[in-house]
């Protein structure tokens, strides 16, 4: 598993997860990017909603994401803001960018932004991936969410490999059903 953008990388040796490599902020790092995120929302005069579900930003360790209604907000709201807030999205990410130059800044799936260390993206991720697995990149294809530009995915289609775009879930069972398929 490469979660966190590829910042961290769990193998499974048949009996447990054994970590190979986190890429931790320090606490100073974190300290910087909180304090970002506040600029950015006083700069754009942004206010959260009154109603959050779960955290609005959640230290991951080696990314730290911030999610406009919550970690724990439910999808159909998710889908929702995504529709009708995606600008807001983009602005506060391009805001918070310009405050975390040092940074990778990414806007992802519906709600949700996340920072990582400079150069820590999806086409990070996937050349840790041929690497680490000795994977070519002929045989690798890439699912995401946020392909679009400024999107946290759209790094992936500079590796030149197949890339597909899903809403949710099911557009992801369908591409699997299709590829089995074949």
């Amino acid at each position: 598993m490469f979660p966190t953008t590829a910042t961290a990388f769990y193998k499974y040796d048949g009996k447990e997860w054994q970590k190979v490599y986190s890429q931790e902020f320090t606490k100073e790092e974190k300290q910087k990017i909180f304090d970002a995120f506040e600029k950015t929302f006083q700069e754009l005069d942004y206010k959260h909603p009154e109603k959050v579900y779960g955290e609005l930003i959640e230290d991951r360790g080696s990314q730290i994401t911030f999610s406009f209604l919550g970690q724990e907000a439910p999808l159909e709201l998710k889908d929702k803001f995504k529709k009708e807030h995606t600008d807001l999205k983009l602005k506060i990410a391009e805001t918070l960018q310009k405050h975390l130059p040092e940074m990778e800044v990414g806007a992802a799936g519906y709600t949700s932004i996340d920072v990582t260390h400079k150069g820590i993206d999806k086409e990070y991720g996937i050349k840790k991936i041929q690497e680490y697995l000795s994977v070519p990149l002929e045989n690798i294809m890439f699912v995401g969410d946020a392909l679009f530009p400024g999107g946290n995915d759209s790094a992936a289609l500079r590796t030149g490999i197949p890339c597909f775009e899903v809403k949710g879930t099911e557009d992801t069972k369908n591409l699997i059903r299709y590829l089995v398929r074949l």
